[in-house]
Formats: C-alpha cells, structure tokens, sequence
C-alpha cells in the first residue's frame, strides 16, 4: 500500500518576460573567387550527343530486313472433280421487291458516280463582309 500523501497546492510561475538584446552580426565580405564556368564543356557534350546519334541512326539504317519468306504453292493436278462455288439463286432473289430494291440501288450508286463534288454553290458563304468599321 501506498503512503497517503497530502495534495499541494499548485503555484504557477508566470513566464519571463524575452528581453530584447540586440545582436551583432560581423560581416567580412570575401573576395569573388568563383571561377566562371566554361561554355565549352556544355558545346562539345551537345556536338557529342549528335554524332552518336547520326551514328546510331545509319547503323540502324543499314541493317538489312531479313525477307519473309513466302511460300508457293503450286496446284497439282488431282482426280476429283473441283467443287463449284457458285450458289444457285435463292428464291427471294427472285422476287419483284427484291428486284426493285437491286435496280434502285444501282440507280443510287449511278448518281452517287456521276456526282460533282467541285459545285460552286456547295461552297460555304462568304463571311468578309463590309461592316464600315474602316478608319480611312
């Protein structure tokens, strides 16, 4: 067990109050001594980059492609007879909707040919227009 001890009553201590004091800074310039840089290391390191890179550029330029090859295949000639790809006609195809659908289509693609594209009046308007705001 803990000895019981009597509380105390807390005193602040108000805080000081900083004093101003004025300090002295001593300043000693010193004599410039820093050497210029030279613009020649920058000039010479860009001219360097150049020329590596022209080089790469015709290495890279004169490495030939290998060709793929492509194979031909030569038909031989075979017993069995060939199978047609043609289809026969449908019975649709045959319909006079189907017909009038086919003849209109051609007839779009007819006009859509003979179409001049170059039409003065397609060109848009012409938006310089005189608003008398000249300072003649």
């Amino acid at each position: 067990m803990e000895p019981e001890t009597t509380p105390q009553p807390i005193t602040e201590i108000p805080p000081k109050e900083p004093q101003f004091q004025p300090t002295i800074e001593v300043s000693v310039e010193k004599p410039y001594t820093e050497k210029p840089k030279s613009k020649l290391v920058p000039i010479l390191l860009g001219v360097a980059i150049i020329l590596l890179g022209g080089i790469y550029g015709m290495l890279i330029g004169q490495v030939k492609k290998t060709p793929t090859a492509t194979a031909v295949i030569t038909p031989t000639p075979t017993n069995e007879p060939s199978i047609s790809t043609t289809q026969p006609r449908s019975s649709i195809s045959t319909t006079s909707a189907f017909l009038n659908i086919e003849s209109s289509i051609s007839s779009l693609s007819s006009a859509i040919n003979a179409l001049n594209v170059s039409d003065t009046s397609l060109n848009p308007p012409s938006l310089d227009l005189p608003l008398g705001l000249d300072t003649k």
